[in-house]
């Protein structure tokens, strides 16, 4: 798990893609070097404290 987890963050930082990005899917995890999450997004626990700096937050659902 260490290793997807740490993999899918090598790819999607290599990718510009903006906080607010309304084409990801849903439930997608990013890391961003912030106190906290962007709006929209809510904090992913369970990498909580992976890498030092960074939070994860998974994109939230879209509620219409």
């Amino acid at each position: 798990m260490r290793i997807a987890i740490l993999f899918s963050f090598v790819l999607l930082s290599a990718a510009t893609l903006p906080a607010q990005a309304k084409e990801l899917p849903e439930h997608t995890v990013l890391a961003f070097n912030l106190a906290q999450c962007p709006k929209g997004w809510v904090e992913y626990a369970a990498a909580a404290g992976k890498l030092p700096g960074l939070v994860f937050c998974e994109k939230g659902l879209n509620r219409r």
